[in-house]
């Protein structure tokens, strides 16, 4: 009995001590917020947001076509209309693509009015405040630094919302997560040795193909342990090295 209890400790104790190895310090890099945000919303609740975070932030509000929104009393930052088509980048490095894109006519009383519209408008930002009730622009929204979402049906949760973002402005120091060399990445070197693990395992969409191998964001939400099935994925916040005002 006793030779079998130390078997079985043994024989179980190996896992143990695989965990109980240290793991290599994590590279960390810094990331600027920069003070440009858009927020993207339906009514006039994105536009009360932008007053909000306005002496915080470069605002710009645009708000979902038909945009039927009361005129607000004093221009203190662009209202525009327009409906986001794509989003990509990471936190302080947003890029957003619109159509239906159209800036305020100077005539609008009652009801905001829109000059002529155009589409395959691009834009960049570094954080995006999502008020329009939609479904996410990222894939795993939450796990994306700097995009914040809320139903705006919801004034607590919108409320909390605009506190954080509140308080991304500044430089934030981020473990660099992964490290790629393309020259071990067999992506699609051909159809039979083609990898794609590396995609399957990263549900934040910050790795995408790019012909015989993937590019990978520079900032990624997502700590990728090894690239295998097996591979166990955690968030790391970020930690505020600079807060800014």
């Amino acid at each position: 009995m006793v030779e079998r209890r130390r078997r079985g400790w043994t024989e179980n104790g190996g896992a143990s001590r695989a965990a109980a190895e240290p793991m290599p310090d994590v590279p960390l890099i810094d990331v600027e917020s920069g003070d440009v945000i858009l927020i993207y919303g339906r009514g006039e609740e994105a536009v009360e947001a932008g007053t909000f975070l306005k002496e915080h932030f470069d605002v710009t509000v645009m708000i979902e076509p038909p945009a039927a929104i009361v005129p607000p009393r004093i221009a203190e930052f662009p209202v525009v209309k327009g409906k986001i088509r794509t989003a990509t980048g990471h936190f302080g490095a947003f890029d957003v693509t619109v159509d239906d894109f159209a800036q305020p006519a100077p005539s609008s009383r009652d009801v905001l009015r829109f000059g002529s519209s155009r589409d395959g408008v691009r834009s960049r930002c570094g954080i995006i405040v999502d008020l329009s009730g939609r479904e996410p622009l990222f894939t795993a929204a939450d796990l994306r630094d700097g995009y914040l979402r809320a139903d705006p049906r919801q004034p607590a949760a919108l409320l909390q919302t605009i506190l954080k973002a509140r308080d991304l402005i500044g430089t934030f120091t981020k473990p660099r997560y992964i490290a790629f060399d393309s020259h071990l990445c067999a992506h699609s070197r051909s159809q039979i040795a083609g990898c794609t693990r590396c995609l399957d395992l990263c549900p934040a969409g910050a790795i995408a193909p790019a012909g015989d191998h993937v590019s990978i964001d520079r900032i990624c939400a997502l700590v990728v342990a090894n690239v295998r099935p097996s591979a166990r994925l955690a968030r790391l916040p970020m930690r505020c090295r600079r807060q800014m005002h």
